[in-house]
């Protein structure tokens, strides 16, 4: 229900859901896949993308794309495997109550973690503790602090509104983000083939390092720390802590005209930040350079620039961190705070060295104004509370200086580590492993009743809600029979006017069987029990809830002329 291939900002999610979808079309463990949007320009982007990439797939029907209308009959259609969400907010628990009700199995709805730290999400996930909740679905939370982090609001939640044990919430799973390292690679994109890949990349890579120090002004014996990421104070990392880091080490000795740092990244147009931070590196005595909105590319030539990546984040709008991926896959070592996700990519002392931290024990004042405001605000404020241990910075960034031997075993580690553990090709091994066994986890004819039965208790029910709208309610008992106009419409004389929004619950054919079974007047109930016979619908989610659905086509056909009541 998400396209994956998102457009807008770089940011984190972005690269994560595309780099997943592509690793999961190329590895193609599936008969077909099933993508449903918001709207049929949606679906046309989406095809567009899809006949870029996967033209073969695409050519031989392996790609089904509708919209959120569609997926309905879709449930009812077809045997999914399991459904997953490029997000585990928006969608989940509604997606459940959909396939609850019209799916002959319950196969496990998945979703994946990115940043958590947006005030909205706890009703969402309060949305997600009911009873149609399945054991088989999950949270797939992308870092071990994301894991307890649901947990922990999950728990919260219950306690706050005190829901028993058997109002149940999905459970949360720990399955990575991954890297394509290729994309990484100098030569992408490159057709040579007299030499071997291996070759061929490290002589493109020194290449590409000589290029980018000259336009940086860095000589080969200079060193080069980078920081590439969101180019941003309040929902990324504050740069201040790590000049007064380096402030630390120009008062300690160290040479600072053999230091350059590069900070690069998404910069919103019209943002003045770099203009803030080179003024105080220049005071500072830092030779700073930044590089806004790199391609890939210029992305790849950075990594091969620099001698040492340096991510101080302090924000908890990360949860895990792909940057750090990307610079240890390209060999260099990484010196990142111990924060959030970062602790699961970094050996500390082996692949790179973690900062310590030191967050807030009391927070309510930014509780209470969360909802109200921005979340810029917010991240902001809680940022400025998080230290990232200046001291310790200074002490880490002058072993990797001072080292460049040490600066070499842990990029050789680091990028060992990544190319074997986070390359997409293992990680989507532990997606595929995780619907596994989400799918063997039993359900029982009890269990699957009951999931059957329940109502969403935020779902709004329009009909209950807003009964004393209009004049009188539908009801079974009441006989309707064909018009002039409808008997024209079952006789193809004339064509009804469907409007694009309710194309999937108006059915030509099946307004002209309802229209020729009404031909003579027909209570309604009988009517639409007759078309859900015809439909074949009396499935597992109860006939009562089938018959029902057709109440809409007969008070559709009723609006339209089509019939009227005796």
């Amino acid at each position: 229900m998400h396209p994956f291939f998102e457009r807008g900002d770089i940011m984190g999610r972005s690269v994560a859901n595309e780099g997943f979808i592509r690793a999961l079309l190329r590895r193609d463990p599936f008969a077909a896949y099933h993508f449903y949007l918001s709207d049929a320009h949606q679906t046309r982007i989406l095809l567009e993308r899809l006949r870029d990439e996967f033209p073969v797939m695409l050519r031989n029907g392996r790609f089904v794309l509708g919209t959120y209308a569609d997926v309905p009959r879709a449930l009812a259609t077809h045997d999914f495997h399991c459904f997953h969400l490029s997000d585990c907010m928006l969608h989940n628990a509604h997606l459940a109550r959909l396939r609850n009700l019209h799916s002959r199995r319950i196969f496990p709805i998945t979703g994946s973690t990115h940043s958590l730290s947006y005030a909205r999400y706890m009703p969402m996930l309060l949305g997600q503790v009911w009873a149609g909740t399945s054991q088989r679905d999950a949270v797939l939370a992308t870092s071990h602090a994301a894991v307890s982090m649901m947990e922990t609001a999950f728990s919260r939640l219950r306690s706050a509104y005190g829901l028993p044990a058997s109002v149940p919430h999905p459970r949360v799973e720990h399955v990575p983000l991954g890297i394509d390292c290729a994309t990484l690679s100098c030569t992408a994109g490159s057709d040579t083939v007299s030499q071997t890949a291996a070759s061929r990349d490290e002589s493109a890579a020194a290449v590409a390092r000589a290029r980018m120090r000259t336009q940086l002004g860095v000589e080969e014996q200079d060193v080069l720390l980078l920081v590439f990421a969101r180019i941003s104070h309040y929902s990324k990392m504050d740069i201040l802590p790590l000049l007064r880091a380096l402030q630390r080490l120009a008062r300690s000795g160290v040479p600072m005209r053999r230091l350059h740092l590069c900070v690069a990244g998404f910069l919103p147009q019209g943002d003045s930040t770099p203009q803030t931070l080179a003024g105080l590196a220049s005071v500072l005595g830092v030779r700073m350079h930044v590089r806004a909105n790199p391609p890939d590319a210029e992305r790849n030539e950075l990594y091969a620039a620099a001698d040492v990546f340096v991510s101080p984040v302090d924000n908890l709008q990360e949860t895990f961190g792909l940057s750090l991926l990307e610079a240890a896959a390209s060999g260099l070592p990484v010196i990142a705070s111990d924060f959030d996700g970062y602790r699961d990519l970094v050996v500390h002392g082996q692949t790179g060295l973690l900062i310590p931290t030191l967050g807030p024990a009391w927070t309510d004042d930014a509780d209470t104004m969360a909802n109200l405001a921005y979340d810029s605000a917010t991240h902001l404020a809680l940022a400025q509370r998080t230290v990232v241990d200046v001291g310790a910075l200074a002490d880490a960034l002058r072993q990797l200086v001072e080292s460049p031997a040490l600066r070499r075993d842990m990029g050789q580690k680091g990028r060992a580590r990544v190319t074997a553990a986070f390359g997409w090709d293992t990680v989507l091994d532990q997606y595929l492993a995780c619907w596994e066994r989400l799918n063997a986890v039993p359900v029982s004819a009890e269990g699957e009743q009951a999931l059957r039965a329940a109502v969403h208790p935020l779902h709004m029910p329009y009909a209950e809600l807003f009964v004393q709208y209009p004049s009188a309610i539908v009801e079974g008992a009441m006989q309707v029979v064909w018009t002039a106009a409808g008997e024209a419409v079952y006789r193809n004389r004339e064509q009804p006017v469907i409007y694009e929004g309710i194309a999937a619950s108006v059915d030509p054919e099946t307004l002209r069987h309802m229209l020729f079974l009404a031909r003579r007047g027909i209570p309604v109930a009988r009517l639409c029990a007759l078309l859900a016979e015809r439909g074949g619908q009396a499935s597992s989610s109860g006939s009562r809830t089938d018959s029902r659905t057709h109440e809409a086509l007969v008070l559709w056909a009723l609006k339209h002329d089509f019939l009227e009541r005796v």
